[in-house]
């Protein structure tokens, strides 16, 4: 395989990454429009690593020796399609959790009427806030709320916390 193919081959497979997330999370979010857009997210973000697998699979199946296809693999292709799926969901999640915007939608939600002082606090008050973060955490099984105690349900966030912050840790020298 030439070095100009192999090149674009490594320059692609984060980018197909990002493509394949990208239209999974969309898929998602339209097949399951009562669904939490962030558990959609975690399910195109491994779709989007099948994507950058396939195309290290690709390259395997082209003659580029395995130990060279997992050198890249690991130590390029996917610490940048991580990078680009983190900036990705934050992008999501700037829509979702920025109080500013929040507040933005509901007015235009709430139409000519608006919405007074106390409706507003009674949506954003922080205690408000926390409770309705617990009930959607609980509800997604990501906690377990068992005598009035909270713990762990699911992990599958927490892997993602993981390589968050151990990306945070190399990229920054300190996690977030």
């Amino acid at each position: 395989m030439s070095r100009s193919l192999l090149e674009l081959a490594h320059t692609a497979a984060p980018i197909l990454g990002l493509t394949v997330l990208c239209l999974a999370h969309a898929a998602f979010c339209r097949g399951r429009r009562n669904s939490e857009g962030l558990n959609g997210l975690v399910w195109a973000g491994w779709a989007g690593v099948l994507g950058v697998a396939s195309v290290e699979f690709f390259l395997w199946f082209r003659g580029v020796p395995l130990p060279g296809v997992l050198a890249s693999a690991l130590l390029v292709d996917f610490p940048v399609y991580a990078l680009l799926a983190y900036g990705y969901a934050n992008f999501f999640n700037l829509g979702e959790s920025s109080v500013r915007v929040r507040i933005y939608r509901e007015l235009v939600q709430a139409g000519g009427r608006g919405l007074d002082r106390r409706d507003l606090l009674d949506r954003y008050d922080e205690e408000a806030m926390f409770r309705a973060r617990l009930v959607r955490l609980v509800a997604a099984g990501d906690l377990e709320k068992t005598g009035g105690r909270y713990r762990l349900g699911q992990v599958r966030l927490l892997w993602v916390a993981r390589i968050i912050f151990a990306l945070q840790r190399m990229v920054l020298g300190r996690a977030g």
